[in-house]
């Protein structure tokens, strides 16, 4: 198998809009154009190389004041890992999972939403949640008809 998992970036960004949602910092967020530009910031973090994320972050970190720590928090304990001793904690999300910088560089996709479009398009074929194995069968060998028509 060459399947190799990887994440989106549109979630990523989602993911920090619903922290800062979540934790009062929506007003400022779209109030205060030197907040919004620094979160802008952070979300540029999969951008960088893999290797040079960590001393992105930790620039950014440095640059801040401390009405950001929450947020530094979130994006330390989620995407980069926090510090322990001379080393990092695995992040819930390793960096490499959610990485963009090569994804850019060979043109490939940074969102799922192909994918997505795909799952509505399939789902909507089911016109209900739970379907039958037989009625299953048939729209995946119809989805697949489709396919080979379309290329």
């Amino acid at each position: 198998p060459t399947a190799e998992l990887s994440g989106c970036y549109f979630h990523l960004c989602q993911s920090l809009l619903r922290f800062l949602q979540a934790n009062g910092f929506k007003q400022q967020y779209e109030t205060d154009i030197e907040f919004a530009d620094n979160i802008h910031k952070i979300a540029s973090l999969p951008f960088l190389e893999p290797k040079s994320v960590v001393e992105g972050f930790e620039s950014l970190c440095s640059k801040f004041g401390d009405d950001y720590q929450p947020i530094l928090d979130y994006i330390e304990d989620t995407y980069i890992g926090r510090v322990r001793g001379s080393t990092r904690r695995d992040p819930m999300f390793p960096i490499p999972f959610w990485n963009m910088h090569d994804r850019v560089l060979n043109n490939q996709h940074r969102t799922n939403n192909k994918v997505e479009a795909w799952h509505r398009k399939l789902n909507c074929a089911f016109q209900c949640y739970h379907p039958t194995l037989w009625t299953f069968l048939d729209k995946l060998i119809k989805e697949e008809n489709n396919l080979h028509s379309d290329i």
